[in-house]
Parts: structure tokens; sequence; C-alpha cells
């Protein structure tokens, strides 16, 4: 009997949030949430700073989730800089999700199409970044 008493303690409070309606924007009350698309810092050189005897493994690089999920509403959403205000920002590691269509790589956040393309949308702004900023890298993380 008190393991079903036990059980049921679980379960109600369970049951419970089913019906407590939390807002969608509920979430993106902290201050750390931002749909600002100009960048709040800058630092477009500071890999130039390092020594260049410092190893990867001893850096701890800045990047973004879904770096190019800009649509598709908060439940898609990650990111509101846009790729160049990333790099200019200090991002340096990127997480681009493509998808194979048409023979061109159309950039994806799980089904929602992102309104962009890699070579134009992401590799075009890389290599400008790059060439305006010698003493940068970027490390990117391509997958399906």
């Amino acid at each position: 009997m008190r393991y079903l008493a036990y059980m049921f303690s679980l379960l109600v409070p369970a049951a419970l949030l089913l019906f407590i309606k939390v807002p969608p924007a509920w979430s993106h009350c902290h201050p750390a949430y931002s749909h600002d698309e100009g960048p709040g810092t800058a630092n477009p050189d500071w890999m130039g700073a390092l020594p260049d005897s410092f190893l990867i493994s001893e850096l701890s690089v800045p990047g973004t989730h879904d770096t190019m999920a800009f649509y598709g509403g908060d439940a898609v959403q990650c990111q509101a800089l846009s790729l160049p205000n990333q790099l200019l920002s200090g991002i340096r590691v990127l997480d681009i999700r493509c998808r194979h269509k048409d023979d061109t790589f159309a950039i994806h956040h799980g089904v929602v199409f992102q309104n962009a393309f890699f070579g134009e949308d992401v590799v075009q702004p890389c290599l400008d970044f790059l060439a305006a900023h010698p003493s940068e890298t970027i490390f990117m993380r391509v997958k399906e």
C-alpha cells in the first residue's frame, strides 16, 4: 500500500504539469536572451593576441549552436546575429547544419529551411572575414 501511495505522489504532480500553461516567451525573460541583430561587443581580432606557441587544445574557443538558425520562431531560432556579426563579436566555432537538395547544401534547423545556402551564405562570409582579419581562424562543424 505504501508503494501505491508513493507512486500516486509522483504521478499527481506530473499530471498537474500537463495543465499548467507557460507562455512561450517566458523562458526568454532572462537578460542573456536577445533578439538584437547587432553585435553587443566587438572582438574581431582576439586570436591575433595569442602567442603562436598556443596549442588549440589549450584554448576555449567561443562558438554558436546552430549558427545559421535564424527563422522558425522561438522553438527553432537559435541565433539573432548574422554570421558576419557573430564573427565580428568573436565567435570562431560554427555549427552548420545542411541538407543536400538539388545539388546544393541548403541550411536547415531540423525541417525548417533557413533561407540560406552553404556556399554563398556560410563559406563566402567566412572567406570575407578571414581576408579582413588574417590573424583569425574559424573552426566549422558541418553536418546533416
